[in-house]
Order: structure tokens, then C-alpha cells, then sequence
């Protein structure tokens, strides 16, 4: 039996094009941790603080709901939305069993972040702060950020574009020995 190039890059299209689809359409928690700042509040032997901050972002194609801030300690905190005000009804804080507290945000639209500023007395360090980050869609890792800078837009549409078509040809070089023995 001989199978064509042309029919099998007609059936084998489709298929990746629905796969991408699909597996994309889904709401997507991505939490971003920042490094830990140590503050003097005035001169010699004033009082020290410290502080760090948290980014949620939905990075997914739909919404993501119930968004859940596990802690160990809750310090005073400050939600920072880009470019409005933070309604109070926008998130919940709840005690767990453990005597640590959630922060549980009902709503983040798709591409939508929040940012949490922390500030606490010494002592504390973030790793005894938060514990993790997880909603409806499943549990998000909490990452450790670097400021880095980012390729435009452009550069990575055409990685992703070359990415997709290696995968595709080392496919269809797969099917075309597979078809010939």
C-alpha cells in the first residue's frame, strides 16, 4: 500500500490544527515571584522591612476562576491592578487549618494579571509567605523572576512558526519510512 505525500499532509494538517486548538482553549495560571527587598524606614537603628512581590497572570484563552493564594504567614499586602482601582469584592481572605490564610480571587479574564505587593518586619522571608498558587484550571508553579528582556513580537511568532513546521516535517519523514517499509 502507497500512501501520497499530498494525502498524508492533507489528513495530518487538520488533525495538528484541532489538537492546537483545543489543548489552547483553556484558562492558564501563571504566578511570577519576586525577589525579596530589605528596607531601612529612616536613619541608624530605625526599623527594617521587608518586601516582595507576586504576579498572577491568566496567560490562557478563557477565563480562569476561583484563584487561590495559599500562605503560611499573611502580611499586609496591596493588590496593584494595571491602570484602575481594586474594588474591595475582587478577592476574599479565608484561615485555613493549618492557621495560614488564602487570598481567593473569583475571576481573572483571559491575558489579565494581578500583581501583590508584601511588606513584613524582618523575621519573615518569602519562602515562609507563600505556599502556592492554584484555581479551577489546576495548580500554577510559582516561578523566580529575573528582569530579562523580551524578543519582540515578531521574533517569537516566527520561533513558534519553525518549532511547529520541524515537528510536522519530523513527522511526516516518520509516516513517509513508515509507509515505504
Amino acid at each position: 500500500m502507497e500512501i501520497k505525500l499530498t494525502t498524508l499532509i492533507m489528513i495530518a494538517f487538520p488533525i495538528w490544527a484541532a489538537v492546537d486548538y483545543f489543548l489552547g482553549r483553556r484558562a492558564k495560571i501563571t504566578a511570577y515571584l519576586g525577589e525579596q527587598s530589605s528596607f531601612s524606614l529612616g536613619g541608624e537603628g530605625s526599623p527594617q522591612v521587608r518586601t516582595h512581590f507576586l504576579i498572577i497572570a491568566n496567560v490562557g484563552r478563557r477565563d480562569a476562576g476561583n484563584i487561590r493564594l495559599g500562605h503560611k504567614v499573611l502580611p499586609e499586602f496591596k493588590f496593584l491592578f494595571p491602570a484602575r482601582e481594586v474594588p474591595a469584592s475582587l478577592f476574599t481572605v479565608s484561615g485555613l487549618p493549618d492557621g495560614g490564610q488564602e487570598i481567593i480571587i473569583p475571576l481573572l479574564a483571559p491575558e489579565q494579571q494581578v500583581t501583590i505587593s508584601y511588606i513584613y518586619p524582618p523575621p519573615l522571608s518569602r519562602k515562609e509567605i507563600n505556599t502556592y498558587v492554584k484555581s479551577e484550571a489546576g495548580p500554577s508553579k510559582l516561578l523566580n523572576v529575573l528582569p530579562l528582556s523580551q524578543y519582540s513580537g515578531w521574533v517569537s511568532f516566527i520561533g513558534v512558526q519553525f518549532t511547529e513546521i520541524a515537528l510536522i516535517a519530523a513527522f511526516l519523514y516518520w509516516a513517509f519510512i513508515w509507509a515505504r517499509s
